[in-house]
């Protein structure tokens, strides 16, 4: 064979020993680099092996990126869209998008996004413009979680010279360590207080001085108190940081990811009500961040400096090149333990996703008091640059056109809140219509949607607009062994076994005390439900699921049977309880809560493992508790199931809502009367 540009000129009657194989080749390669006495060529070259060699040969010659799979391995990976696959021993195979006819061939050219089914190889095919969503919204999340204080270096200051006052030898690298975190977390608690000033006074002010105006616009009046309301958490939740109270390490941890959170929603606030402010708060919201991941821990900020060297990985295009060098300075800058500088922050925080703008998803601008509901709906729960999204009544009513509408999103979303019908019902003056929450809601998860309300104050009313969630990644198990979810893994596997083992533990111990445990649905009104999760979830906004709004839903599905109330009693009193609903082939959790005061030491966990264990035996397909980020908030989630990329979970549920789908009686009444260790969930074995 001889190389001649990009094409190997093979010799008049070289043998093809699978014409097939070869044919295959060349059609998925689709370039007239490859064709099937070439293909047939290279293949013998290699000694006729279907190994990383061919692939690498045949990579060569067409340009195309080019991946060697087994059906018979169980794989589950990340593929570049427009990459060739070919199977392993040169065997033909069966492959599934979902989508498209299943193919049986030797080798195919995976070019649509989504999920490639080859046997037990689970491939997700990524666009760049997914690549860059997924990484920028890693990179968003650790920079918000990356700003909890060091353990309180205060009292070790102390504690170091108490030690030396004693007569003990200072330790001069110990003193200059000490003084270099005590100096970095008096950094970030200035900056913090610098950044309660800008919210309490100039944001304030012009809010108040922009009230009349506001009054005007639909709802108003109600919007006003709602924007007041979240201001003066917000200052409340930097105060308290700067203040650095003496409180529990994962208290202080929580209070910064909620001090970041607020301050960001706040930003959002002026850059719509008050640009004058924006620059003023955009400022010393940048210099508290670089102040706070300065001031982290090592752990937190080499999650960071991962992220950030991950996602410079995507932008370093012609059209990106300028965010790569902040990404990677940001990056060594924690890696060496040095401070932060405050540019490189403001450069991160202005990467926008523009490569979907070719791909025409964006929908036009709303209106200004349509995109002040939206940033309501957002709730500030992240301090990525979300993309301004509003599903309409024509897609959200329609289930076919939904279900398209969440493929655009999965691959394109950053962020993961979408608000429903919120800008044509500030235009028609009815901010909190709920007459359709109903029918939508059943329609946004049977699509694979979550969902949530955003807005409304303590009184369960105000601003209050329905959101549709698909989070970058989805905290969902699958209760079958022949589930389209994905398996278990093994660490996960070997942390349920042990939490399954705590459990049954306390229920022994919980028989030997006299108390029992019971496992019951929808038992209790939803009046008793909506007050429990109030009390748990309390906050400035109150809980998003005891706003009015919420209340109607629930009161209408479960009129329709469409809600399931998990709740788990001990002896007479229900100490823990979740609000979920069927979706497709398995159960969605909307909400949870859990009495801290229970006899039982995880109520919470024992009522996942109840409920999981009982969903498993009615044939549903997994458990879903929704969107899933690295807070602290969000730990029970990781602790209970598989976090798995959106695209990823959204094949899994639309194959098994396709399927099948299951069929659970909302009649309330007592599911396990004495709950017994054998009634407790256990991951079923991979396949």
């Amino acid at each position: 064979m001889v190389l001649h540009g990009q094409t190997l000129m093979v010799p008049a009657g070289m043998p093809t020993p699978d014409d097939k194989w070869a044919q295959d080749v060349a059609t998925a390669f689709s370039a007239t680099a490859v064709d099937g006495p070439l293909a047939a060529a290279l293949r013998d070259s290699v000694g006729g092996a279907v190994d990383d060699a061919l692939a690498a040969s045949l990579e060569a010659v067409a340009g195309r990126a080019c991946a060697v799979i087994d059906p018979a391995a169980a794989r589950d990976e990340r593929v570049a869209a427009g990459t060739v696959l070919l199977v392993a021993g040169g065997h033909a195979a069966c492959f599934d998008d979902g989508v498209s006819r299943k193919k049986h061939a030797h080798a195919v050219l995976v070019s649509r996004c989504g999920v490639v089914r080859c046997g037990r190889a689970i491939l997700s095919v990524e666009s760049e413009t997914r690549r860059f969503a997924r990484t920028l919204d890693a990179a968003s999340d650790q920079l918000m979680r990356v700003g909890a204080p060091p353990p309180r270096p205060a009292a070790v200051k102390d504690a170091f010279q108490r030690r030396v006052a004693a007569g003990a030898a200072p330790n001069a690298a110990a003193a200059a360590a000490l003084l270099d975190v005590q100096t970095r977390y008096a950094a970030a608690a200035q900056t913090a207080a610098a950044l309660r000033a800008a919210l309490d006074g100039p944001l304030r002010e012009t809010m108040t001085a922009l009230q009349p105006l506001l009054a005007m616009a639909p709802g108003g009046a109600t919007g006003f108190s709602d924007l007041e309301s979240a201001l003066s958490q917000a200052t409340d939740d930097l105060s308290l940081y700067a203040a650095r109270v003496d409180a529990p390490t994962d208290s202080v941890e929580g209070n910064g990811d909620t001090a970041t959170a607020a301050a960001s929603q706040m930003q959002t606030m002026a850059q719509l009500i008050a640009p004058a402010v924006a620059p003023v708060l955009t400022e010393t919201l940048t210099a508290f961040e670089a102040a706070r991941a300065s001031a982290a821990a090592p752990e937190r900020r080499a999650a960071l400096a991962g992220a950030c060297e991950e996602l410079a990985a995507c932008v370093d295009g012609t059209a990106h090149a300028a965010w790569a060098p902040h990404l990677l300075r940001v990056a060594t800058a924690l890696r060496n333990a040095s401070a932060v500088a405050p540019a490189d922050i403001t450069a991160i925080r202005a990467i926008r996703p523009e490569p979907m703008l070719g791909l025409g998803l964006l929908a036009p601008r709303p209106p200004p008091h349509g995109a002040l509901l939206g940033a309501l709906a957002a709730g500030g729960s992240t301090a990525s640059p979300v993309v301004a999204r509003d599903l309409s009544a024509a897609c959200v009513d329609d289930l076919s056109a939904l279900d398209a509408e969440a493929t655009c999103l999965a691959e394109s979303l950053v962020g993961g809140d979408v608000t429903v019908c919120a800008h044509s019902s500030m235009l028609s003056n009815t901010p909190n219509d709920s007459s359709k929450d109903a029918e939508r809601v059943q329609n946004l998860l049977a699509a694979g949607f979550g969902y949530a309300y955003g807005g409304g104050n303590k009184q369960g009313d105000g601003l209050v607009a329905l959101a549709a969630q698909l989070g970058s990644t989805r905290s969902t198990i699958g209760l079958q062994s022949d589930s389209f979810f994905p398996p278990v893994p093994a660490d996960l596997r070997r942390a349920l076994k042990k939490r399954r083992g705590d459990l049954r533990r306390q229920l022994r111990r919980a028989t030997k005390a006299g108390v029992s445990c019971s496992l019951r649905m929808n038992t209790l009104p939803i009046d008793k439900v909506v007050a429990a999760l109030g009390a748990r979830h309390d906050g400035a906004l109150g809980c998003w699921a005891s706003s009015k709004r919420a209340v109607a839903l629930y009161e209408a599905l479960l009129e329709e049977g469409k809600l399931l109330v998990f709740e788990l009693w001990e002896g007479e009193s229900c100490c823990a309880l979740d609000v979920a609903h069927a979706a497709g082939a398995g159960v969605y959790v909307a909400t949870r809560c859990v009495d801290r005061g229970s006899h039982i030491g995880s109520p919470g966990f024992l009522l996942a493992f109840a409920t999981c264990g009982w969903l498993q035996r009615q044939g549903a397909a997994c458990w879903d508790l929704g969107a899933v980020d690295a807070s602290r908030q969000m730990a029970y989630k990781r602790a209970l199931a598989p976090c798995v990329d959106r695209v990823r979970a959204l094949d899994a549920h639309r194959r098994a809502r396709d399927s099948s789908s299951v069929g659970i009686d909302s009649t309330p009444r007592v599911l396990m009367a004495e709950i017994s260790e054998g009634d407790l969930f256990e991951a079923p074995s991979p396949c």
